[in-house]
Parts: C-alpha cells; structure tokens; sequence
C-alpha cells in the first residue's frame, strides 16, 4: 500500500520537493533478507522455542519523517523526525518499531556568544554487534544537551556542554542506566584552518536497578583529559585526531585509568572520489557494559560519485571489546557494507545494499556469521 502511494503522489513530489525547502517530508519502503535472526553460532540450531521456521527471515519495513527550520535574526529552530515499522514474514514476534526525533535551537546572542538547546528521542534495534543472543533487544535514549560559545575573536573560543540521557533496554534491562555529562574547553584556530583544542569532562553513571535481580550497580564516574587537533595538510587531504586519558572511579573499588586517542584521515582522491580511514581507542559506552572495558575501533569508508545520478558507498569497520574483569575476555566483530544510490530523480532515492558482519568470541554461544541483503525506497515531498 505505501508503494501504492509514493507511486501516486510521484508527480506531485517531483514538482514540488527542492532540498532548500524549509520543510522537507520523506516516505520510504524497505525490503531485506536476513540470514542468521537470531545471531546463532556455527553448529547451533534454532531453539526449539522458535519451531522450524529456520534461520533466516524476510523483514518489511515502512516509514516517514520529516524536518522544518526556520530562522529568526540569529536564532534558529529545527524539529527532526523519522518512525519506521519493521515486520517479520516468519518470526513476527520480533517486529518492532524505530524513530528518532530532535527539536533543536541554535541561538546566538550578539557576535561573540552562540550555543544550542537540542531534545531527542531515540528507539531502536540494539546494534548486531552487542547483544548476540538478545534478538529483541531494543534501547531507547532521551538526552538533552545545553552548549554555549564564546568566542571573543576570530581564533579562540570557549565553550561549554551539559547533558542528561536516559537509556532503557526493553530486554537487558541491567544495562538501564541515567548518564550525567559536562565538559568545558578552549580551541585555538589559526589562518590556514588548523583547530587545536583541549577538554575536560566528566561523566556519572547511575545504573538503575534491575527488579529481576532486587538491586542494581553502583554508579560511578568518567573524567576525560582531552587534546585534539584538526590538520588540513593540503586542499583535498585532512588530518584530525584526540588524545589524552580517561579515569573510572566505581565506590569501593580501586580507580582505573586508561590512555585514550584516535586518528583520522580524509582525501578528495577527486572531485568523484572521497577516502576516510581512521582507528579510535576509548572506553565503551556505558549502555553496553558493566565492566571497565576497552573499545577499539577501525575504519575504512570510500563514496564514489559514479554519475550524475548515481553514488557508491563502501564501508569496512573492525570493533574490538577488551574486557579486564570477566571471563569473556575478548570480543571481536568486523562488518562489510556496500550500497548504491540511485537518484532518477531529485525527489526519489534507491538504495540496494549488502552486508556482512563476522562476530568472534571466546563463547561459541557468542560467536556468529550475519549476511543481509536488502533495498529501500525513499520519496522526498
């Protein structure tokens, strides 16, 4: 039926949607083939509980969003949303639905001060690479964010954050937690665009308790030492990077600290072309562990504007998790994905795309191989 209608309302969109307009509303249908739902390892069965409806699904989606501006002198407010329906052929207790929302502001008062007021919502399918096991896992974050910049001429700036995120699992719920954030910093630029800058931030992370178990973990705090540095090194090349040292604090137990840093590298190979690599090395989202635990990651994404209608976008990613205090030791997950984007019109987007992801761990149980294969239509109005 929604293909029905982007089908209908085609000719009206194709006249009417321009990318500068200050209200832009999107519609969009998907189709993909998962091979492993539920995240088995090599050797394992579908557990009985799920009958012979076997490994694979097919998963429909259908979807909306929308976003609006408008600016006022030196003020301006955005609203973002998007909510997509996601149901299964065989396994229809995993469907679920996924939006995202954001009002913002981006105030400015005079020419020296600036900053932002940003609300969101956010509900989705925990990350393949997380939650092995936990199919239908599914995590909602509420964060607010306050900034503020000042900026007293044309190459330094201070500038301050403060923010609030609520995050809630539908399944795990022992990673609930409420996340306190603060940062304060100053940045130097200089004439030929280089940016360097140093950070403080401290994080406090309140674990909710889990009624399952009758109580929940002791909170505990981030502090961030923070360097970074923007680097062009030439018209089509850029070097940016961070480093510096994190330190968790959990009462009762000993203070850990660990060195942390990233990398990264931008090239225009060519006016179709565009090259990133980068590695990053932190501590892991508070969301996903309940361990000091080492998150490592490596990067490689290439686009290529093939035509005036058509682009091609590659990415490679290697994750590594680090665990200190459990059994679980090390985890390791590496994920392919290719897509195309073909625009035969400035109103309609198709994507077709195929991924990959190849999980390993010292638990067979953890363990798995996932290839999907899918497209999605959108429709721009």
């Amino acid at each position: 039926m929604l293909l029905l209608c982007l089908g209908t309302v085609g000719s009206v969109a194709k006249a009417a949607y321009a990318p500068t307009d200050g209200i832009r509303l999107f519609a969009s249908a998907g189709l993909r083939f998962d091979d492993n739902v539920l995240l088995l390892g090599p050797g394992q069965s579908v557990p009985l509980g799920y009958g012979d409806k076997g490994r694979g699904d097919w998963i429909r989606s259908a979807g909306m969003g929308w976003h609006a501006e408008t600016r006022h002198s030196r003020q301006t407010w955005r609203i973002d949303g998007q909510f997509n329906r996601n149901q299964y052929s065989d396994y229809r207790n995993f469907n679920y639905s996924s939006w995202q929302h954001d009002l913002g502001w981006d105030w400015a008062v005079g020419e020296q001060w600036s900053g932002l007021l940003n609300l969101s919502d956010r509900n989705d399918r925990v990350d393949a690479g997380y939650a092995p096991g936990v199919a239908q896992d599914e995590v909602r974050d509420r964060t607010l964010r306050v900034r503020a910049l000042w900026a007293p001429n044309a190459w330094l700036g201070l500038d301050g954050e403060s923010g609030l995120t609520r995050e809630r699992h539908s399944a795990q719920t022992n990673y609930d937690d409420d996340l306190r954030s603060a940062t304060f910093g100053a940045s130097w630029s200089t004439p030929r665009g280089s940016v360097f800058g140093v950070h403080v931030e401290q994080r406090r992370v309140n674990p909710v308790a889990d009624p399952a178990a009758g109580a929940g973990s002791d909170a505990y705090r981030l502090r961030y030492l923070r360097f970074d540095l923007v680097w062009p090194l030439s018209a089509k090349s850029q070097l940016s990077g961070r480093a510096g040292r994190v330190g968790a604090s959990v009462a009762g137990e000993a203070a850990v600290s660990r060195g942390i840093g990233a990398l990264a590298w931008r090239w225009l190979a060519s006016g179709k072309v565009a090259i990133s690599l980068g590695i990053e090395r932190d501590f892991d989202d508070p969301g996903r562990s309940r361990t000091p635990t080492i998150h490592r990651n490596r990067y490689l994404r290439l686009s290529d504007t093939i035509s005036e209608k058509t682009s091609m976008n590659v990415e490679w990613r290697d994750e590594k998790r680090q665990y200190d205090a459990t059994p679980i030791g090390c985890e390791r997950t590496r994920m392919l994905r290719v897509s195309l984007v073909f625009r035969p019109d400035r109103a309609v987007e198709i994507t077709p795309y195929v991924s990959r992801a190849v999980r390993s761990s010292q638990s067979d149980v953890d363990s798995y191989v996932d290839n999907q294969l899918g497209a999605t239509v959108r429709l721009y109005f």
